[in-house]
């Protein structure tokens, strides 16, 4: 076996003979190593039970290059300081024993258990493509790569003294590249590597579908929808997972051994999906759609003999798969990097025990790609990974129901009232943003910029379109005269990604959660600093659903329409969400705060009046004009909810009369003054509307209103949801 020198700074060397891990396998040359800061001699003869042996941390330098690989060369360690040497006694029983531990899963030590561990750093060079002998990875040589390894010495055993733990420890470094590297470790070693790269897997999830029937102008009276609340569609996907993650190996008795794969907490990651199927010649020959139809139509059958009877052309066709696939692959996409927030600080995204006495043939190569970072025929057995190989967390698997649904958003189906119907007389789009799918009268296909080549929809006219067309939903389901099943619910959302979120922009996101009644959201809003600060790439989810209760709630409180006062308390309640207290807006709030102040405000009207800016005396005109846009908002708000109640209100009256009905010229005139104030309604909404201070403004006026959540960051990541009430309204 080839030797090396190990010296350290007080003029001492030793020879230290390689074993037959990877400094004989894999270092190309063995250069002198010397420990700075340590003195050597001194643990010659020193055990660890001796008490001046302290967990301590030194510097390791090469005197020379080390190429590390086999037929080409992988990983480089330059000349210099580029390792450490760290003795570990725990302080209490089961001390971890990385500290801090950026990764998960820490190792805990026994207070009769040392560790000595040697971690070095590396260039990867080559081409993604280069033969490089098991040492890729899946690494893109963008970032340094850590190779990590620690050796367990038990005092229960006859241990030698901590110089030889020290030589040990070096001989026996390991590389877990292959199969065989992992054979070759010690019981109750640990090694691993970590650098930025992709991980590649395939899986099944369930991904729950959401329908959002909405309505336009002038729907039928009394239609029953032939859709339903939606289910869950299985999809199997292939996904990349891109981000900085460890590939850890920790050697248990025997042949067994844990294999893990974990993203590096704090900092970001992406994942993208693309589902497991193409583009048909007929929709009925796409599964995709047909798993689609199956859970959003009330009678799948038909709807599909009807789109098989209308003979759509082959470019609609294209069309109506194209965008779904988008949509899901979007979809998958958002939802599993949800998933991988949401996981516990010290969890694994995947982690195995394998049996390596037990492997066959193709297990063993699922497992030699899994550690090259292609971990796809790995994952995609989750219920049934083969001989040796045991699942003990997965980030996707069969069994998986995403938090994160999929939603399809129908707008103008009460007057198609079938799904055939929509797609047929309709438009398809999908959103790149959010993943939505859409499926479109041509009423609102013009106003939603649908990209003719891709599909695609323009994500803040479609926010606004929806934003409208609930509304609308809101006041002809209130109304009754649109059915749907007991469980249909429409809903709002609001949906944004910041790649390089500000401290600020966090709060923001964390005071929807607070503002649509979820504590936690709120608790860590308040532990933000004040200061501005990188708060890392953010994904916000916000969403509040309603029925027939709920949307009747938003114009009546026990049988009598809702007051002016009512509605001013909901926008500006849900403005406070929206400032910051002592942030750089907060003034903003007086209009929340002070009730006084609002009444002068209302009495003014004019926010470009002098009169108006005179309540302000203290501030300057910018901030004045923030606040006439908050009012102006709040009351075009309030105006509106009171003018849609009225029309509901003489409807109502109107029916309860003896005899009254529904096709007389009468009420027939009612309903279409109810149009015409829906229609100029939504000619007059405002951009707020649409985002989240109209959301939380309609949700804070409906208390049976459902409400959801989802925020992903590397700081926090929550996912809350609560269920319409059946409650009285307050």
């Amino acid at each position: 076996m080839p030797t090396f020198k190990l010296s350290d700074s007080f003029s001492f060397s030793t020879d230290v003979e390689a074993g037959p891990a990877a400094l004989s396998r894999y270092f190309k040359s063995l250069p002198d190593w010397v420990a700075l800061g340590i003195n050597l001699k001194a643990f010659a003869e020193t055990t660890w039970d001796d008490p001046e042996v302290a967990k301590t941390e030194n510097q390791l330098s090469f005197s020379s290059p080390v190429n590390l690989g086999g037929q080409a060369t992988a990983l480089t360690i330059n000349a210099g300081v580029n390792g450490t040497l760290t003795k570990f006694v725990p302080e209490t029983d089961n001390d971890p024993l990385f500290y801090p531990d950026p990764f998960g899963d820490n190792i805990p030590v026994r207070l009769n258990e040392r560790y000595i561990t040697v971690s070095l750093e590396a260039s990867l060079t080559g081409g993604l493509s280069a033969p490089v002998d098991n040492l890729k990875f899946g690494f893109n040589g963008t970032s340094t790569v850590n190779l990590t390894y620690s050796q367990r010495f038990s005092l229960a055993e006859v241990t030698p003294p901590v110089l030889e733990c020290i030589k040990h420890t070096l001989a026996s470094f390991s590389i877990p590249g292959d199969l065989d590297d992992i054979a070759a470790m010690q019981e109750g070693s640990v090694a691993s590597v970590d650098s930025s790269g992709t991980l590649k897997f395939s899986a099944k999830v369930n991904l729950l579908s959401f329908v959002n029937p909405l309505a336009s102008v002038n729907v039928p009276i009394g239609s029953a929808l032939k859709v339903t609340a939606g289910g869950s569609i299985q999809v199997g996907a292939g996904y990349q997972y891109s981000g900085d993650y460890q590939i850890r190996v920790q050697k248990l008795a025997g042949s067994t051994f844990h294999l893990g794969f974990y993203r590096q907490r704090k900092n970001d990651f992406s994942i993208t999906a693309s589902a497991n199927a193409g583009i048909s010649t007929t929709l009925d020959a796409n599964p995709l759609f047909q798993a689609l139809l199956q859970t959003i139509s009330a009678d799948p059958k038909a709807d599909q003999n009807e789109l098989l009877a209308a003979g759509l052309h082959q470019a609609k066709v294209d069309a109506i798969q194209s965008a779904l696939q988008s949509a899901i692959d979007r979809t998958l996409s958002i939802g599993v990097s949800m998933e991988a927030h949401d996981c516990s600080e010290t969890d694994a995204m995947f982690l195995y025990e394998v049996d390596a006495s037990a492997l066959t043939q193709d297990t063993r190569a699922v497992l030699e790609s899994a550690l090259q970072g292609d971990l796809s025929g790995l994952v995609d057995r989750d219920h049934a990974p083969g001989a040796g190989i045991k699942v003990l967390r997965t980030l996707v698997g069969s069994s998986k129901t995403l938090k994160h649904c999929f939603k399809v958003n129908l707008l103008g189906i009460y007057n198609e009232i079938s799904i055939s119907s929509l797609v047929t007389k309709g438009t398809v789009a999908w959103d790149a943003l959010t993943g939505e799918y859409v499926l479109t009268d041509s009423v609102n296909a013009s106003r939603l910029g649908i990209d003719s080549v891709n599909y695609g929809v323009n994500s803040d006219k479609l926010r606004k379109v929806v934003a409208e067309s609930l509304l609308m939903t809101a006041a002809y389901r209130a109304g009754d005269f649109v059915t749907g099943q007991p469980l249909l619910k429409a809903s709002q959302s609001y949906f944004e990604l910041n790649a390089k979120a500000k401290t600020g922009d966090l709060w923001h996101d964390l005071s929807i959660g607070a503002g649509l009644g979820f504590d936690d959201a709120a608790a860590a809003a308040a532990k933000l600093p004040l200061e501005e600060g990188e708060a890392g790439r953010t994904t916000v989810l916000a969403e509040a659903s309603y029925d027939d209760a709920s949307f009747t709630d938003l114009f009546f409180k026990g049988g009598q329409q809702r007051t002016e006062a009512e509605y001013d308390r909901a926008g500006r309640d849900a403005l406070k969400y929206l400032a910051r207290p002592g942030g750089a807006t907060a003034y903003r709030l007086r209009a929340v705060q002070d009730d006084a102040l609002w009444k002068r405000m209302r009495d003014t009207g004019n926010v470009t009046s002098l009169q108006f800016a005179h309540l302000f005396p203290d501030l300057p005109a910018i901030a004045v004009s923030a606040i006439g846009v908050d009012y102006i908002n709040i009351v075009w708000w309030t105006k509106a909810m009171l003018g849609t109640g009225e029309k509901l209100r003489d409807i109502r009256q109107y029916l309860s009369q003896p005899g009254k009905l529904r096709t007389d010229p009468q009420f027939l005139e009612l309903k279409q003054a109810l149009a015409d104030q829906l229609k100029t309604l939504t000619d007059r909404t405002s951009q707020d509307f649409d985002g989240p201070w109209g959301l939380l403004a309609m949700s804070l006026a409906a208390p049976r209103a459902g409400r959801k959540f989802m925020l992903s960051n590397p700081a926090v990541s929550l996912a809350h949801e609560t269920a319409l009430s059946a409650a009285a309204a307050k």
